[in-house]
């Protein structure tokens, strides 16, 4: 089983957040589907709003830690949207500004339940290390 996820969002940056901290407040639009080669399970086009808060920490010479936390209510086809559906995610990064790399954690957890045609309830949850250069 394959996934995808789609994130559209806009933020605005808070301006009364004290050096050396900065606090992000974004939202948007979270799109999710899965790809399974004979259809028997998984999930199609789930989407809702999602709230996306970021928090920087600059240090003195120049690096950065980032933490984010992110939640989605989601739905499939246009539906209501409820709390019983929804993903839910949480990194932290570190961004060395010499050497433009960035390293990252990253935890999510999407969790399904629908009521029609069958009643069911999917869950799913990555862990994922990433390493990240600038350019």
């Amino acid at each position: 089983m394959r996934f995808m996820g789609i994130n559209a969002r806009l933020g605005y940056q808070l301006q009364d957040i004290p050096a050396p901290w900065q606090v992000t407040l974004m939202g948007g639009i979270y799109y999710a589907t899965s790809f399974v080669s004979t259809n028997e399970f998984g999930f199609s086009g789930v989407l809702g709003p999602q709230v996306y808060p970021v928090v920087r920490y600059a240090l003195s010479n120049g690096d950065q830690w980032v933490g984010y936390a992110k939640f989605s209510p989601v739905a499939g086809d246009l539906g209501l949207l409820s709390l019983q559906s929804r993903e839910v995610a949480a990194g932290l990064s570190y961004i060395l500004r010499a050497s433009a790399l960035a390293l990252s954690a990253d935890l999510s957890e999407l969790v399904l339940s629908f009521d029609e045609p069958e009643v069911y309830r999917m869950q799913c949850r990555t862990f994922s290390l990433g390493l990240s250069r600038f350019f």
